[in-house]
């Protein structure tokens, strides 16, 4: 049994994927399993893999077709054989005593999860975000793994590491077919997992891209972000988990239109209403969108 099982779903991200994959593979940590998901690519990306997998057998390649980086994940926790579990996106990198660093200190503190800092970053080099823990400290409730893990602000997958027997017994799974899939699953995986350990000494490197779903500004991806807003809020209030601030979970985005320098129009909207204001103070319309979650309740 492998120490960690490094998971990595691929797509169409040949410019990355070798400064990816030579972080990984040339990790402190040697006893690791590194399974990538290939989720359909029609760039040169497969053949990348099959590359690095001829110089290193602990690579084990899963062809699949694109059916999303959920599916992708799902399919790595099912092949993870690993004591442990990590994610790493195919366009990000990590510093080369990450998973060493994670994996001590979980069995240090007997935790089922271990986290460290990420680095956010856009255009190559322009450091965007840094956010993680100062210092060496275990949390055990969820309001103390929330708090640790800035949660709701960030619920990434990627810079923790996690018990594998035990997320595979939870059997909480990635949702398909949406975005921001990782907003639930991380709220509800510290809920469910035991303790969580910090470690401030290493650095997860996450690439924002300009064509990234994070970055790019449409209908199916607003309203996936509010889905998965209001579910992972509903899973906080049905769990009485206590967050110190609950409108974190919807904030107002603000759109001006300005003709010479003089306000227009201001567009306010806040989780599925939109507001506008005639020169940007007088309330003349709002809209609200239904939603509907897959479990009939309309929302």
């Amino acid at each position: 049994m492998s120490k960690v099982s490094v998971i990595i779903p691929v797509y169409n991200v040949e410019k990355y994927l070798k400064e990816c994959l030579d972080s990984v593979v040339n990790q402190t940590l040697k006893d690791i399993e590194i399974i990538c998901v290939n989720n359909g690519s029609v760039d040169n990306s497969l053949q990348i893999l099959e590359e690095y997998s001829a110089k290193d057998c602990r690579i084990k390649i899963i062809d699949k077709n694109n059916t999303g980086v959920a599916s992708a994940r799902n399919e790595g926790i099912k092949a993870a054989s690993g004591e442990f579990i990590g994610f790493v996106d195919s366009d990000d990198w990590i510093e080369l005593d990450y998973f060493e660093k994670l994996y001590k200190a979980a069995i240090e503190y007997n935790s089922d999860i271990s986290y460290t800092n990420i680095v956010k970053f856009f255009n190559e080099n322009k450091v965007e975000r840094f956010y993680g823990p100062n210092d060496k400290r275990i949390a055990k409730s969820a309001e103390e793994k929330y708090e640790m893990g800035y949660v709701p602000y960030n619920c990434h997958v990627v810079n923790k590491i996690y018990n594998t027997k035990k997320v595979k017994l939870l059997n909480v799974l990635f949702e398909d077919g949406f975005y921001f899939e990782d907003m639930e699953w991380t709220h509800k995986i510290l809920y469910y997992l035991g303790t969580m350990a910090a470690v401030p000494d290493t650095r997860y490197y996450y690439r924002i891209r300009e064509n990234s779903i994070t970055k790019t500004i449409a209908e199916k991806n607003l309203n996936d972000l509010d889905r998965a807003r209001y579910k992972s809020l509903d899973f906080v209030q049905k769990k009485d988990i206590k967050i110190k601030n609950i409108k974190a979970y919807f904030p107002t985005e603000k759109t001006r239109i300005s003709f010479l320098g003089l306000p227009l129009l201001k567009i306010a909207r806040f989780v599925n209403y939109k507001y506008f204001y005639l020169f940007g103070f007088i309330p003349v319309f709002e809209i609200k969108k239904r939603f509907y979650f897959d479990d009939g309740v309309q929302s």
